[in-house]
């Protein structure tokens, strides 16, 4: 895989490995899921990083500190558009659907604090 700058992302699934720093950490609510950054990379792009499939008790907060080295691998880029009264705002934000696909200081997120069970079929 190469190591490639964020500016480099096209729209949708992008195969590869992305190296960046987390500038800033934030939650919307007592439940902030996804799990949400704000990431750099050597260029001096700005993203925003959302992490979903995970529990309001994650220990990504902690994980993740300011200015740390993180690897992302096979973001999804999406665009955003807000149109409101008569204006236009567009930013770029990347999606990562499966926690494991982050590094962090040479170790990658584990999937145990997912949102997501599979039930269970009943017995018969």
């Amino acid at each position: 895989m190469d190591t490639t700058a964020l500016s480099t992302l096209e729209e949708g699934t992008n195969q590869g490995t992305y190296v960046c720093k987390i500038m800033a950490c934030f939650g919307i609510s007592a439940d902030p899921v996804p799990v949400s950054f704000i990431i750099v990379d050597g260029k001096g792009t700005l993203m925003a990083l959302s992490i979903y499939h995970v529990n309001a008790e994650c220990t990504y907060y902690s994980v993740m500190k300011m200015f740390q080295s993180m690897i992302i691998t096979n973001p999804v880029l999406r665009k955003i558009t807000v149109r409101w009264d008569n204006r236009i705002w567009e930013y770029h934000t990347i999606c990562v659907e499966n926690p494991s696909d982050i590094c962090v200081g040479g170790t990658r997120l584990r999937n145990v604090e997912s949102r997501l069970t599979m039930a269970k079929p009943p017995a018969t």
